[in-house]
This record gives structure tokens, sequence and C-alpha cells, in this order.
């Protein structure tokens, strides 16, 4: 018998769905064949190199050390160090004016070449007016001249006053100066220090120091001093040194007129270049007023007491009709 209507359609659109199939697949090959070659190719090639991008290399320079110089001089080494530099004023600043008295980064220091270097440099100086300071222990004016923003240079000398005071100050109280500004203290050392006097006799002897350990006297006392002498040539002449103590009206009190030495060793027998301690002793009177009297010293050719040698430069001390000033002492009751 025929089969059922049914069964035949069925079996018609099986067959019809499977060609399509077919022919589907069969029109995916070129499409695979192209892919499967893409991929062959790429698989053959060589890989395109990859460059890496090089990193800068860092120069690092040493800063170099331009403090206390002026900025101006302190360019030329920044520079040639490859170094850039920026400035910045500091007020108050002891120092002159432009003159480099900080850096950062400090001197030493490695940074990288084209770093920046702040230098800061003094200001214009500020005016201040110099403080009293006479009779003032040395290291309360020390304090005090700080404070002002002054400099202190100190002198120390023999002298009746107290140890370490102050007895004298350059510029003197009132003194307008720039800040920064060098103040000179003469200060006492008391009477155990050598007077510094470095005078010259008639270009032939130094008179370099004297040493006078005692400041005050009574009458009738013994005042002794040591004088330092040194010959600056070789001497033909004898000399007579004189010791003299004047008194407050200028008058002669007290004297020792003699040759070095007592006459040991004359001056003809010196050698240049030589230095000799030479000690003199003056008997006060027995009846003297109290007051300030001087002590002075000089040499004259033995037995021509009117012909005094000469003092061609007074070096540190005070001249008087070529009589040496050596100090000033007191005669008390």
């Amino acid at each position: 018998a025929p089969p059922p209507a049914a069964e035949t359609g069925t079996n018609w659109q099986t067959w019809l769905l499977g060609a399509v199939a077919t022919i589907a697949v069969i029109g995916l090959i070129p499409l695979w064949a192209l892919v499967y070659r893409a991929w062959a190719h790429s698989s053959a090639s060589p890989a395109a190199p990859v460059f890496a991008t090089p990193t800068p290399t860092v120069v690092m320079v040493s800063v170099p050390d331009v403090q206390g110089q002026p900025w101006e001089e302190a360019r030329p080494a920044l520079e040639a160090a490859g170094l850039r530099f920026t400035l910045e004023e500091q007020a108050g600043a002891a120092a002159p004016e432009g003159t480099v008295v900080r850096q950062e980064p400090p001197p030493g220091q490695a940074v990288p070449k084209g770093s920046e270097v702040r230098l800061y440099i003094a200001g214009p100086p500020e005016v201040v007016e110099v403080p009293g300071v006479v009779n003032v222990p040395v290291e309360v004016a020390r304090s005090w001249l700080e404070q002002a923003g002054l400099q202190i240079v100190t002198d120390t000398i023999w002298s009746t006053q107290p140890i370490s005071t102050v007895i004298a100050q350059a510029p003197e109280r009132g003194a307008e100066v720039q800040a920064g500004s060098v103040v000179t203290l003469t200060v006492s050392g008391g009477t155990v220090l050598p007077i510094e006097i470095n005078a010259n006799l008639g270009n032939i002897i130094l008179l370099e120091q004297a040493e006078l350990l005692q400041a005050r006297f009574r009458p009738g006392d013994e005042l002794s001093l040591s004088l330092r002498w040194q010959a600056l040539t070789t001497i033909p002449t004898r000399y007579v040194v004189f010791v003299h103590l004047i008194g407050p009206s200028g008058d002669l009190v007290a004297q020792e007129d003699v040759e070095p030495f007592y006459g040991a060793q004359p001056t003809d027998t010196w050698t240049p270049g030589l230095g000799l301690w030479d000690l003199h002793q003056v008997r006060l009177p027995p009846i003297l007023p109290a007051g300030t009297y001087q002590v002075r010293t000089g040499m004259y050719p033995a037995g021509e007491p009117g012909n005094r040698l000469p003092v061609v430069d007074p070096g540190e001390a005070r001249v008087e009709s070529h009589s040496i000033l050596i100090a000033e002492v007191e005669i008390v009751p």
C-alpha cells in the first residue's frame, strides 16, 4: 500500500535540511583555509624587535665651598661645577656687604648637576652705637659689645688697675660704627706682666720691655725695675742708664744713674741681637707727698748726662726729652 502523505512530507524536509547543511559546511572550508594560512604565516614570521627607552644618566657633582667669599667671586666656582644659584640677603650678618655667610646645600654635598644652590649674603651693615665699657670686667664688656653686634679684640698690659678690668677702649663710648666693627679693649694684666716698650735709642739700642712688679710705694721704699735691652749693632761707646722718679709737679725726686749690670757688662761689650735683662733699684726719699709719680729711663754716654741718646722711635711708650715713660706709680702715706 502507498505510504501515508504525512510521512512522505517529512522525508522530503529531512533531505532538504541535510542538503543545506552540507552546502554550508562546504562553503566554510575556504574560510577555514584562509584563517589557517594567516595563522601559519604569522607563526613563521620573526617577531618585531622591541626597543627599550634608555634611562638618562644622572651626573652627580660636589657643591663647592664659597662661604666667606663675595658672591661675585663665588659665581665662577658654582658655574664650573654645573650648578645654578640664587641669592638671598641675610640682615644683620657680621660680614662685609655681599659676602656669602651661608649656603644650602652645604659644601661638599653631592647633588645632581644643574641643581640650584642658595647663597645667603650679608646685607648693608647696620649702624650701632658703641657702649662704654671702661672700668668694667672684660667678660662683662665682651657680652655688652657682642649684644650690640660688635667684635672684640683685647690687649692685656701692665697696669695698677685690678686684673681683667678694661682700662681703655677704641672706638670710645658713643661712637657710631657699622655692625660687626672691631672694638679694641685694653685690659689690665696687673703688675706681673712685662711692660711692652720697644723704644729705639739712636738706632743702636732697643728697649724692648720693662718689669715693675709693684705699683704702690711708701716713702723710703726701694723701687726695683728690670729693663730688657737689645743691641741693634756693635756699640763702640759705653752708655749709662738713668732711672728717674718724677714727682706730680714734674720735679726729679729720686734717681739711679749707672752703667748696665752696675758696670759688669758695659754697652761696648754687647753682642748685636742678644737680649739682656738689666736690674735697677732706686731708693725713695723718706719724706714724699702722696700722689702719682712717673718712672722714666733712658741712656747717655758715660760722663755726659746732658747728652742723652736720642729716642728715634718711641715704640709703645711716651717720650719726653729722650726720657722714656715706663709707668706711673702711686706713693701712699
